[in-house]
Formats: structure tokens, C-alpha cells, sequence
């Protein structure tokens, strides 16, 4: 229902209008009246309103006087004049302040109804196209965040400005790890909607925020300008409101928005110290506090991502090759067992991750134990031997892992269907999957029957079909909403797709829909 304002300054007129027309039938509800444009002004200023309907006759300023007000402050508000025969050409000019329609008295049902029936079309097609804006708005400010906090992307002055992500003040980065219940893609997405709930519910009015994705169970949430205590307060709410196991952490301060990706790897490590030390405990931990106790990871991207390919097999012997190859090399080149307790530790902490999230009620090893166990280790053939021994007794875990299953490739999917508009790229869903890219592309072919080019293509173009048809979005910015650089190239997929040009598809959609 879309919300009506009259405005007459005439009584029985005004009540005729709001009692004896049907307003429900033709989608909307009177939400207020007003006898005069002050009165008007100020229930707009309500911000219910979504149509005025005024006479062109008022006491003291016209109704046109009206509609040029609103155009300037209000132009989203849509207006119909009513006006007097003798009038009628003075209405005219309420056409040059984008008024929707004119009415001549007495009204006449039929004309009136014609009026607001075409003006709810408008309004829902307005509504659509402001929601589509504000959705890849959104997005695009979503992948620029994560970009920078990722150092995917170069900070840029003018992609900023454009995108109106405030680049200057007193700033703090909270990761936000959800360490999820369920075992399918519908039940991951709705505890993570929850989480974004909680988030949402539990930040103050006016507060200047970011909330991004960082993967499918994690967030990034900036804040600016706000002291510390009170940002770890609305954390606290967030983890205390959560019906689940919820990890926190928090860069430090910083200034400037392309410090981005620093106070992601804080946070970052705030985070991976609060799920080592308090697992299962809903808890907040500041980088500040453990300065010194996180350094750089030992493990580097590209082992990483071995160890969870060989996980992902449920290879024991690929995994205890990897790690005993690894150890041996690092021990030959720097003769520290620091840099092999630190090794191990890793290890343990990205076996803990993968079990946690592909073993149907796994909860979480007792890393502390591990740990204690780890640095009692004296030389090298003994921390080798404790983490064969380690891998043997995952062998049961890794054979109830479910990893491979329909919902894995639906939570890729959901993920590809909402950032079908970033740069996204294999290596993109490896870093949020946990997988090689190599075999994230295997499986994806092997469980859908499509490659992952084709399949993005596909939700590219079915996506840019419902803009082409149902919005006025020039070329350009549908090229660039649908995650294409350039309207050339998106002219040449979307042909590729199709068989027609882009605005050979408009065209022939908007004559379907006129013969309809």
C-alpha cells in the first residue's frame, strides 16, 4: 500500500476525497490530510507520505506552490493536481516540476482511478529501480572494503568518493567469526542473516558504520569515532544476543581508510588467538592485548591450501608428507624449533578449522593441551612424531568428513548469485572455501555439469535480462552492475548468451510487454 496525502483547504472536499473514494483498491491508504502547504510540509516531513493529491486552490499558497516545494526537497513524492475547469491551463505549468498527472473538478471516479492506478505502477517501478541502485551500491562498496582490507585492490581517492565510504576519522575493524551449527548451505545462511541481525540490532542510531562479507561465515564490521569501551560494548551485545559460538576480534586505531588492510590482518589475529584460547566461549579479544604474542603466519597460502586439499581427499599419507617435508625444510634452513612449534600449532589450527566445519558434531579440538603437548617436544624427530600422531588420530574425523556434498556447491553458488557484480575469480572462492583453486573448479564441473566461467556468465546475463526489461538503467551502469568492466564486452557476452544485442533484448521486451 502506498501512502496518500490530500490536501484541500476546503472541509467537505477533503472529506469526500478521503471517505467516499475506494483508496484500498487501487494500493494505497490515506496515511494524513492537511488544509494548507505548511500543514502538508510538515507531515511529509513525517516521512510517510509516497503521493500527494492537492488542489490547485489553497488559502494561502497554491497548491503549485506545493509541488514546487516538494520537488526540491522531496522529489521522490509523486503529485497529482486537482484544478478547476477555468484553471486548466494554469495547471499545465505544474508539468515543468515533474508532476505526475492533472484532474479537473468535479473529480470523476473513473479519471481518478485511471490517475493512481498508473501512478502505483510508477511508484512500484520506482521503488524497483531505487532498491536495485541501492543494492549495487552496496555491493560495489562491499568489494571495494574487502579488496582494500584483502590488498586485492589499490586504494583509490575517487573509486572512494564515489562510493561515499568516508576515507578519514578515528577508526576501529572488528572480524566477526560465526562458528556455525549447521551442516547445509540454508542452515549456514540463516545463523549468518542472524548474525547480521544481531549486528544491525545492537548498533546505535546514527552511528557511522561498514558491515561487509568477509567469507560465507565471517564479518567485517568498521566503525568510526567511537571510543573503544564502547565499540567492545556492542560487541559484547552481538555474541551475548547469538544462539551460537560467535569469536570476535579488534584492530587497533587507525586513520585513514587505505589502512585498511592492516587493521584486517589485527583484527585477524585477534581472531585466530581468541578461537585458539576460548573456543566455545562467545568473547571479545583486542589486538592491542596480544601484541607480540601474534606474528606472522609460518605456514605460507600456497602450503596452506595443500594441507586442505590433502584434507579435502581425506589423504592422510598426502597430509603427513606435506608437513614432514615442510618441517625438514625449515628446520634445515633456520635450525629454530621456535619456527616448528609455531608450525605445528598452525597446522593444528587449520586441521581444527576443517574438522569444525565438514564433521557433523566435531566441537573443537583442546588446542591448549596440543599446545603444551607441542613444547615439550625437544628436537625435531620428536615433533615430527607427535604430528604423525596427531594426523593418525584425525583418520576417524576425516572419514565422517562431509566436505564434497550438494550444499557445499549450493554455498557456492548463493555465494557467486550475490557477488555476481565483483571481481570474482577461482582464487576468489578458494580464499572463501578453503580450497585449491584447481579443485574447486574440478568439483564445481563435476556437481553442477557447467564450468565456473559459464555458470557466472549465465547469472551475469539472467541478472542483466531483469534490468534490460524491467529498468531505464543506461547500458553502462547495467555493464557494470552485472560485474562487466565495460559495455563492449558486456554487449559481447550477453550476444554470445542470447543471440541478441542488449538493446535488441530491451527493445523487443518492452514491445512484448506493450502487446501484452
Amino acid at each position: 500500500m502506498y501512502r496518500l496525502l490530500i490536501v484541500d483547504d476546503e472541509d467537505v472536499a477533503l472529506r469526500g476525497l478521503c471517505d467516499f473514494v475506494d483508496w484500498k483498491s487501487l494500493g494505497y491508504e490515506v496515511a494524513a490530510t492537511a488544509y494548507t502547504v505548511d500543514e502538508a510540509l510538515k507531515e511529509v516531513g513525517k516521512g510517510n507520505i509516497d503521493a500527494v493529491l492537492t488542489d490547485i486552490e489553497l488559502e494561502d499558497e497554491s497548491g503549485l506552490d506545493l509541488v514546487r516545494r516538494l520537488r526540491e526537497s522531496n522529489p521522490e513524492i509523486r503529485s497529482v493536481i486537482l484544478t478547476g475547469h477555468e484553471r486548466f491551463e494554469y495547471a499545465r505549468s505544474a508539468l515543468r516540476y515533474d508532476t505526475f498527472d492533472f484532474l479537473t473538478k468535479p473529480v470523476q471516479f473513473d479519471a481518478l482511478a485511471q490517475t493512481f492506478l498508473s501512478l502505483a505502477k510508477t511508484l512500484e517501478r520506482e521503488r524497483s529501480d531505487m532498491k536495485m541502485k541501492d543494492d549495487y551500491l552496496h555491493m560495489r562498496r562491499t568489494a571495494f572494503l574487502y579488496s582494500l582490507a584483502t590488498e586485492k585492490g589499490v586504494y583509490n581517492d575517487e573509486e572512494a568518493a564515489s562510493l561515499s565510504i568516508e576515507t578519514k576519522g578515528c577508526m576501529l575493524l572488528a572480524r566477526i567469526r560465526l562458528e556455525s551449527t549447521s551442516s547445509d548451505a540454508e542452515g549456514m545462511k540463516a545463523e549468518k542473516d542472524m548474525l547480521s541481525s544481531a549486528i544491525l540490532r545492537n548498533t546505535p542510531d546514527g552511528m557511522n558504520t561498514e558491515l561487509f562479507d568477509n567469507s560465507v561465515c565471517e564479518y567485517s564490521y568498521l566503525v568510526y569515532n567511537i571510543d573503544e569501551q564502547t565499540f567492545i560494548d556492542i560487541l559484547s551485545a552481538v555474541s551475548e544476543s547469538a544462539d551460537f559460538s560467535v569469536h570476535i576480534g579488534v584492530s587497533q586505531y587507525f586513520y585513514h581508510i587505505s589502512e585498511l588492510s592492516n587493521a584486517w590482518q589485527q583484527a585477524g589475529n585477534a581472531l585466530d588467538y581468541c578461537v585458539l584460547q576460548h573456543q566455545g566461549e562467545n568473547i571479545v579479544v583486542l589486538y592491542r592485548n596480544i601484541r607480540g604474542m601474534a606474528g606472522e603466519n609460518i605456514i605460507s597460502e600456497d602450503v596452506a591450501m595443500e594441507i586442505n586439499e590433502a584434507l579435502c581427499n581425506k589423504d592422510i599419507k598426502e597430509i603427513e608428507n606435506i608437513t614432514r617435508k615442510e618441517m625438514v625444510r625449515m628446520y634445515k634452513s633456520t635450525g629454530s624449533l621456535n619456527y616448528l612449534y609455531s608450525f605445528s600449532i598452525e597446522f593444528h589450527i587449520i586441521a581444527d578449522h576443517f574438522l569444525r566445519r565438514y564433521v557433523m558434531g566435531y566441537s573443537g579440538g583442546d588446542i591448549l593441551d596440543s599446545i603444551r603437548n607441542i613444547v615439550r617436544c625437544n628436537d625435531l624427530n620428536a615433533l615430527l612424531k607427535y604430528n604423525r600422531e596427531y594426523i593418525l588420530w584425525m583418520r576417524d574425523l576425516l572419514e565422517q568428513a562431509v566436505v564434497y556434498t550438494s550444499d557445499t556447491v549450493c554455498q557456492i553458488q548463493t555465494y557467486i548469485n550475490g557477488h555476481y557484480s565483483e571481481n570474482i575469480s577461482l582464487s576468489t572462492l578458494a580464499d572463501q572455501f578453503f580450497l585449491h583453486p584447481n579443485y574447486l573448479s574440478r568439483l564445481f564441473q563435476e556437481k553442477t555439469g557447467h564450468n565456473f566461467i559459464d555458470y557466472l556468465t549465465q547469472v551475469r546475463v539472467e541478472k542483466s535480462k531483469r534490468l534490460l526489461s524491467d529498468t531505464g538503467f543506461n547500458m553502462y551502469d547495467i555493464s557494470q552492475m552485472v560485474g562487466y568492466s565495460t559495455p563492449n564486452y558486456f554487449s559481447k557476452v550477453f550476444k554470445a548468451s542470447t543471440g541478441m544485442t542488449p538493446k535488441q533484448w530491451r527493445d523487443k521486451s518492452r514491445n512484448r510487454g506493450r502487446n501484452s
